[in-house]
């Protein structure tokens, strides 16, 4: 499979897209950098997950009724 790494400017930030990060083994994973324009100390947010990088998922409780 061929990855192509893009950079573009959207929304007040820089994303590159696909970035690579090889492990020790050898196997590269592949991430997306979202990061302000301006230049600047800034905190990171950083989330990881088993699936790919496009799939999103959402944490909800529900409420059974005992508080």
């Amino acid at each position: 499979m061929s990855y192509r790494e893009v950079s573009e400017i959207r929304d007040g930030m820089r994303i590159d897209w696909d970035m690579p990060i090889e492990m020790d083994d050898g196997i590269v994973l592949r991430c997306d950098i979202y990061r302000p324009i301006k230049a600047g100390r800034y905190p990171v947010i950083m989330t990881l997950g088993p699936y790919g990088k496009w799939c999103t998922s959402t944490i909800s409780t529900a409420n059974n009724g005992s508080g």
